[in-house]
């Protein structure tokens, strides 16, 4: 039809100099996504950092997004994610929207990290093994209560990694490996990126008092 056109594949010349990759991101920081928006070719939309350590969103079991509000569309999807140095901070993965599928301005990105650990894992034995300590958590406060938001241990594996720490029920995780915990699906994911590279220290509350436990890697 007039006025239609068919995109074309996008080509890398030979030799090409790959992006660096890792390094952290704060919000507020200026990101560009490089993407493949609706078939039409490769194309850059900057903006900035919103958020960092996204999880629980809903689209993956073990979630660490960055949030920006660079236009990132259908397509996009596998994408880069730069930093203004021009490194790899991220890959593009998902929008967020209730009423279509386009770009309102919540975007997500795969951290470094995670496409790290993923990418490393898949080329060393081809397949993801997930390290989590050994214990279940539930968001803290329930539902209608206030109180400083945490993960409230519910469950441990017996002789488990958690359980060796000193950990116990109802022990109430505010932060690990050095980040803040706000609820379960965040501890997961960082359990999950920490413990493979070592031990990980959390920060516990347990009957008004405030607890430093080690979590051993190797246990």
């Amino acid at each position: 039809a007039a006025g239609h056109r068919q995109p074309q594949p996008e080509t890398v010349a030979d030799g090409a100099d790959p992006l660096a990759i890792g390094g952290d991101v704060a919000p507020g920081e200026r990101v560009c996504a490089i993407g493949n928006s609706f078939g039409l070719g490769l194309s850059v939309s900057c903006g900035t950092v919103s958020a960092v350590g996204r999880a629980g969103v809903g689209f993956n079991a073990v979630e660490d997004f960055i949030q920006t509000d660079a236009a990132i569309n259908p397509g996009a999807s596998g994408g880069a994610l730069v930093g203004a140095d021009g490194r790899l901070v991220g890959l593009l993965s998902a929008i967020f929207t209730k009423n279509s599928d386009a770009n309102v301005g919540v975007n997500f990105a795969v951290s470094a990290s995670l496409l790290s650990y993923v990418a490393g894992e898949m080329r060393d034995r081809g397949a993801v093994r997930w390290r989590f300590g050994g214990f279940a958590a539930r968001a803290y406060p329930p539902p209608g209560a206030v109180g400083e938001m945490a993960a409230e241990v519910i469950r441990l594996r017996p002789g488990g990694p958690a359980e060796a720490a000193g950990l116990k029920i109802g022990d109430r995780i505010t932060r690990a490996a050095g980040r803040r915990v706000r609820n379960p699906a965040q501890l997961r994911a960082i359990m999950g990126l920490a413990l493979p590279a070592g031990d990980v220290e959390l920060i516990v509350m347990r009957a008004g008092r405030t607890m430093t436990l080690r979590i051993a890697q190797g246990r």
